[in-house]
């Protein structure tokens, strides 16, 4: 790892940057819309802003011809691109001929060029799927830059990249623990622990527990009082509960001869000054409010909440409120024989078909969740996207690396695919899904082979 060549590239473009805005040069700054790209976007979104730049800001779902050919039609002398841009060099020199900066930590490929100025984390020997979300690189460009914001932002969009803290990522959650900001607490891992009832969070978690709340509420009825418990969410429950509770899943997992007990227990990371019970106390669920902002093409809500949670948290409650209660409609009809004629498994590959029903802003996070619950090892699903008139495909692996896969599949169909080791996606013509498909069954096959 060459953390002395980041540090002085960081603070070379940081230097770059305020030339710019000293020259009175105007910014556009593109970001994607999910946790990562929303929390990358308020760290620059408040550098610029304290610079006193003259910028606009714009969040884009893939950084594809055809948006990018509207991007370029932006009246700006730098472009900004975050969480994006590594992969699509070809595409922004050949549509864009003002500067570029790029900060991203998606698999580099080909060199940057003529205009471009590129600060990828894998360049310099960090993983971009595990040590460095785009938000955290972000930040660190922001100190370079002058600024004292983003330890919750960068990692709130690490968490939402699924993310763990190591690397780069560590460093900010040093920082983070030193200006007390959050606290970490190791607990059972269980998502919705501040904010959903505790037997329905345990329906929805990854703990090989029934799916249903009257059977888990069956496991735990002889030590703990179910009607007095029933509507607490887990942590409003005293600490003796939960090891009550924690002692009892064990024992129902070994009852049933489940004996993986990976990711049972994990690290918590709380917002000190979040309301208890709030969205925005875990930061891995103030990383799910934010995605639910950007698949309900909410986005400039988004940025304001994600650069100052207090003050838009009302308005991007009701929002993520909106949100659950279309993904819920989403997974009953996973649940439905209607989907039956959609879903096809091939082995280790869950396959989910273009239909009617799934839509493009919010196929990634189905596949995930229905690759959650079904305990699938590789799953695509595919929607069909009517503004770029192409097909979304995204991808999600337990273990099998599967960046490389999806390049190849997609390029052998002519479309453009890729992402991270473990979680990808691509965008192909909507004619192409079954070719797509073999191709990419035939390169995981020959991957997996010893």
């Amino acid at each position: 790892m060459n953390r002395a060549n980041l540090n002085t590239d960081l603070k070379n473009s940081a230097e770059f940057l305020k030339r710019a805005i000293s020259n009175e040069k105007r910014i556009a700054v593109i970001s994607h819309l999910d946790a990562d790209g929303i929390t990358s976007a308020s760290i620059m979104f408040n550098l610029l802003k304290g610079l006193g730049a003259n910028f606009q800001l714009r969040l884009i779902k893939q950084a594809e011809k055809k948006i990018i050919k509207t991007i370029s039609e932006i009246n700006a002398d730098l472009f900004i691109f975050l969480d994006m841009g590594s992969g699509q060099k070809e595409i922004l020199s050949q549509y864009i001929e003002k500067d570029i900066l790029i900060l991203d930590h998606h698999h580099p490929e080909g060199n940057a060029t003529g205009k471009t100025i590129e600060i990828n984390i894998d360049n310099y020997g960090f993983n971009g799927s595990t040590e460095s979300s785009a938000s955290t690189l972000c930040y660190l460009f922001s100190k370079f830059a002058g600024s004292d914001f983003g330890e919750i932002q960068a990692l709130v969009g690490a968490l939402g990249d699924q993310q763990e803290m190591v690397g780069l990522n560590k460093e900010v959650l040093d920082i983070a623990i030193k200006k007390n900001i959050i606290t970490i607490h190791k607990d059972l891992n269980l998502f919705g622990r501040q904010t959903k009832p505790v037997f329905q969070a345990l329906c929805y978690s990854d703990l090989d527990l029934p799916k249903t709340t009257w059977e888990v509420q069956q496991i735990f009825q002889d030590i703990i009082d179910i009607d007095e418990v029933k509507d607490k969410t887990y942590a409003e429950l005293p600490i003796e509960i939960h090891k009550k509770m924690i002692s009892k899943i064990i024992e129902y997992k070994l009852s049933c001869g489940k004996n993986n007990f990976d990711n049972f227990l994990t690290d918590f990371y709380f917002f000190n000054e979040a309301i208890d019970g709030s969205e925005m106390k875990s930061l891995r669920e103030f990383a799910v409010v934010l995605n639910s902002c950007g698949r309900q093409k909410e986005t400039a809500i988004g940025i304001l909440f994600a650069e100052n949670p207090k003050k838009y948290y009302n308005q991007v409650s009701t929002i993520y409120k909106i949100y659950k209660q279309n993904l819920a409609k989403l997974i009953n009809w996973f649940d439905s024989k209607e989907s039956n004629a959609f879903i096809e498994n091939k082995g280790v590959l869950t396959i989910i078909k273009p239909n009617n029903v799934l839509k493009p802003d919010v196929v990634g996070v189905v596949s995930s969740i229905y690759f959650k619950l079904k305990n699938s090892e590789i799953i695509i699903g595919a929607a069909y996207d009517e503004e770029l008139e192409l097909l979304k495909i995204s991808c999600r692996s337990k273990k099998q690396k599967i960046n490389n896969t999806l390049k190849t599949a997609a390029k052998f169909v002519g479309g453009s695919g890729g992402g991270h080791d473990l979680a990808g996606g691509a965008y192909i013509a909507q004619d192409k899904f079954e070719d797509f498909c073999k191709v990419f069954e035939e390169e995981i096959k020959k991957e997996a082979k010893p």
